[in-house]
């Protein structure tokens, strides 16, 4: 009876040992089938965050397109603006130079005038086509 007993207590310990492992297996199987979703999860979380940064870089890249835009017309203004400047000044001097010029022969004309002014004041003073009209008929 003995060894009918054994057979029976070893296919048990065998059935139980398999049903062990069983259920061993259906946990590691649940455990990796939560990871993997875990996993895929994850992937899709990180391809949504990836697709919002590639968002804001692209944003920001066209933000600095649209300031070398403007950086670009400015510089252009600047230039024309130096320009204008540079004419400007030009024409100032010249005019400053036309200024002097004019004050100077203004200085000159009335120079001329106070002198010819001082000799008609004098009592003595005879302008010189009068001395030599008078002259000439002082000799007849």
């Amino acid at each position: 009876h003995n060894i009918p007993n054994k057979a029976v207590v070893s296919t048990q310990s065998t059935g139980d040992g398999e049903m062990k492992r069983r259920v061993d297996a259906e946990k590691a199987l649940k455990k990796a089938e939560r990871a993997i979703k875990e996993s895929a999860f994850n992937a899709e979380e990180d391809h949504k965050t990836i697709q919002r940064q590639q968002g804001t870089i692209d944003m920001g890249n066209n933000k600095i397109k649209s300031l070398k835009r403007q950086l670009d017309e400015a510089e252009t203004q600047i230039q024309q603006l130096n320009s204008k400047l540079r004419k400007a000044q030009n024409e100032a001097a010249e005019a400053e130079e036309r200024a002097d010029m004019a004050e100077s022969s203004l200085s000159r004309a009335s120079n001329r005038n106070r002198t010819a002014t001082a000799r008609l004041g004098r009592s003595d003073y005879v302008p010189r086509n009068a001395r030599t009209r008078g002259g000439d008929e002082e000799e007849e």
